[in-house]
């Protein structure tokens, strides 16, 4: 007994790219009943809200850090989180770090700011981008803040 010649690639894709749409079932929407005063009655279920795609309410914020800094970073974030802080993730806790910093006033900030040295340590290789995804009105508060900084002269790279 012969054994079936086996198609090509070529043939294989042939077929599989058919000249005709797939055949999808659609279904039929249910009929509506009528009560005693001829209303419509509606026996549809009310429709489902569209939430928007994930890339319309969150974005990625991004900051070079070397080693020591982002090991502080990880060692605040469980050290609030095994205290009860109310952020489970690491970027969680980074998007509400930043929330809270851009919610001071300018003045405030420029208390806080600390200037950064990036001298990495014997053992670590130099700074590295490390980026986060927050929500888009964390970030959008926080360019605001930036603004700010800039607008009287406090902002520096």
């Amino acid at each position: 007994m012969t054994k079936p010649q086996r198609q090509s690639l070529a043939d294989r894709d042939a077929s599989a790219i058919s000249s005709e749409p797939p055949v999808v079932a659609v279904a039929t929407p249910p009929t509506p009943s009528f009560s005693a005063s001829n209303e419509a009655v509606d026996t549809l279920a009310p429709p489902t809200p569209v939430t928007a795609p994930r890339a319309a309410t969150r974005g990625r914020v991004g900051s070079y850090l070397v080693g020591v800094e982002f090991d502080a970073a990880r060692g605040a974030f469980l050290s609030d989180w095994s205290l009860g802080g109310q952020e489970a993730t690491f970027a969680g806790w980074i998007a509400s770090a930043l929330d809270d910093y851009a919610t001071l006033s300018t003045t405030e900030r420029a208390a806080r700011r600390t200037p950064r040295t990036f001298q990495a340590s014997p053992n670590d290789s130099g700074a590295k981008i490390r980026t986060f995804d927050v929500p888009v009105d964390v970030i959008a508060r926080m360019r605001t803040a930036i603004a700010a900084d800039h607008a009287v002269g406090e902002w520096h790279h």
